[in-house]
Formats: structure tokens, C-alpha cells, sequence
């Protein structure tokens, strides 16, 4: 089923990809088979379509970013997901070699503060503002509709931040700065649960009247999350689960896609929901509803089969 591998470099979690089908999207930074792609569709071609291209006008056909919105924005693209063992499921991928345009977030920066974006004001002063908060403009990208280069006035900023320290750096910067944050239960399908509300990925920052929103990166697909650092090496889901987990707070691995974080039973949580990811890293007496491993060593959330997600028991004292 998977094709032959492509000497090509992946840049990683949120990545623009533009397809010879003219199909826009981002790329999803997880393990995938040699010469394929997981991505996020977002926009395809369409008469009437908010966004454009020269010579092309865009719909948008991703509703929310959940397991079960992917799978119909995958649809509505056109494409079928492509069953992988490796995660025992139908994936989200798309072949090397269908891809037309791949730029990476920190190259998607540049473009967009250095060119004509009818928000290149509000973007210069929120990437002003959070660079100073990580250490270093070297550490942002975009994502987003910047990154396909499809950007209106009507747009969101959407950030990436590489590095542990520097996500962990984000994620304090707008838990304080955040003037409008957003605070939801339910991601799509992955609810969370009797936690005090956490604005702190997605909102209005002072001198920015755009929302701003931010996902932390490693520096390879998954290498911050042992359970998916290796493609060759991932056990897959077998069954159901549901049971109170203890997660000592602020692992800094949490902020970083996938989120990861280890429980003192021993067990390690993956969420392929980046919103839990804050969550995760406040901690607690939680009790945990998605698929395990057969080993019982590693649940993930956030599945198509079982989206689950987090209620909370007991929260720490910070």
C-alpha cells in the first residue's frame, strides 16, 4: 500500500502543503511510512470560496480539528484515508510525490513579514511580543492560512513555537497575557473535564486585535514522545480504556505536538488533540478515557475509534 521512500525532509508540525490537486492543508506532525504525508485539508478549490489564490478561489472544508473532523474534511477533499498498522488505524496520508508546494513555518514567517498580508501590522506586533517571551525570533513559524499564503483580513495568526523551553515559555506568556483567551470542553469530539477554565493557546493579546493562537514543536515528528518516536517501533491501540491516571505536573513534554506525559502508574498518555496538551501539563488526579496498548503501557486520546479525553479528580497545588 505504501509507496517507495522519497529523499525528501519533512520540516515538521504545521507545514504548508499545497497539493498538484490544489488541495491546501498542514502537515501533521506525526510518523508516517516512507513516502507519505499525514495532513490536516483545510482548503480546496471552489467558485465562490473567502480565500484565493492567483487564479484559484478557496473553500474551507475542515470544521474542527478533532479526530472526527479530519476524517470529514478528508472526505469532503475528495481522498480516502489509507489504513496503517502501525497506528492500527485509517490515516490521514497523502503520497510525497503528490506535493506541489512544502514550506516550512520559520520560511512562512519570513514571507509573510517581509510582504504584502493585509495583517502584517497585527502579525509584526504578536510575533514582537512572543519572541521576546521565548528568547528568540529564530524559534516561530506560522502556520495557518499564512503559511498557504491565503490570508485575509478575517484571519487568525497562528504560531509555532520550536523547543521545549520555548513552548514552555509560550504556554506561560499566554496563561498571563492572554486578554480574551478561549476555554472550551469539547475539541472535536475529545472533551476534558471539571478543570478550572485554561485559556491558554488561543486568544486576544494586548496591541493585537486578531486572535492569536500558538502549538509547540519538536524538532522531528514525535521525537519529544517515546510511545511514537519510531515509526518501526509504534504499538498500536487494542483496546478500550478507562481508569484514573496520576500526572505530576508541568512536564514540559505536554506542550510539545503530540502532547506526552508520563503517570506515576507507569503509564504514558499521548493526546493527538494539541488543545489537551495544557491540560496535561497542569496535572492531577485524572481519570482517562481512550485506546490502549496491549502491554496497558501507553493510552492514546483523541482517536477516531474512541475520542475520549480528561476529567479531572484532583488538581495539585501549583
Amino acid at each position: 500500500m505504501f509507496g517507495a521512500t522519497l529523499s525528501r525532509c519533512r520540516y515538521g508540525h504545521g507545514s504548508a502543503i499545497i497539493t498538484r490537486g490544489l488541495l491546501f492543508g498542514v502537515e501533521i506532525g506525526l510518523q508516517a511510512p516512507p513516502g507519505f504525508i499525514p495532513i490536516i485539508p483545510k482548503y480546496v478549490p471552489c467558485d465562490h470560496g473567502k480565500w484565493e489564490r492567483p487564479g484559484a478561489k478557496l473553500c474551507r472544508i475542515i470544521e474542527s480539528y478533532g479526530p472526527g473532523g479530519v476524517a470529514k474534511a478528508f472526505e469532503g477533499s475528495g481522498l480516502k484515508l489509507l489504513y496503517d498498522p502501525a497506528y492500527s488505524s485509517y490515516m490521514p496520508y497523502i503520497p510525497m510525490s503528490s506535493v506541489l508546494v512544502y514550506m516550512s513555518p520559520k520560511e512562512a514567517l519570513r514571507r509573510a513579514l517581509s510582504g504584502g498580508s493585509p495583517l502584517v501590522v497585527e502579525l509584526a506586533r504578536a510575533a514582537q511580543a512572543l519572541s521576546r517571551a521565548v528568547g528568540s525570533a529564530d524559534s516561530l513559524g506560522l502556520t495557518g492560512s499564512f503559511a498557504m499564503e491565503i490570508e485575509q483580513g478575517f484571519s487568525d495568526i497562528d504560531f509555532v513555537v520550536y523547543g521545549v523551553d520555548e513552548a514552555t515559555a509560550a504556554f506561560k506568556f499566554f496563561t498571563k497575557s492572554l486578554k480574551e483567551g478561549e476555554c472550551k470542553e469539547d475539541f472535536g469530539g475529545v472533551r476534558v473535564k471539571g478543570f478550572t477554565c485554561l485559556a491558554w493557546r488561543r486568544g486576544l493579546l494586548d496591541g493585537v486585535n486578531v486572535p492569536v493562537s500558538w502549538v509547540g514543536v519538536p524538532e522531528g515528528p514525535a521525537s519529544a514522545c517515546r510511545p511514537l518516536s519510531e515509526y518501526s517501533h509504534i504499538e498500536p491501540p487494542a483496546r478500550s480504556y478507562a481508569n484514573v491516571l496520576t500526572i505530576q505536573p508541568y512536564q514540559e513534554s505536554a506542550l510539545l505536538y503530540p502532547p506526552c506525559v508520563s503517570t506515576e502508574e507507569g503509564v504514558t498518555i499521548v493526546s493527538f488533540e494539541y488543545n489537551l496538551g495544557g491540560y496535561l501539563y497542569r496535572g492531577g488526579e485524572v481519570f482517562v478515557d481512550g485506546l490502549t496498548t496491549s502491554d496497558g503501557k501507553v493510552v492514546y486520546i483523541g482517536t477516531r475509534e474512541r475520542p475520549g479525553g480528561l476529567t479531572l479528580i484532583r488538581q495539585f497545588k501549583p
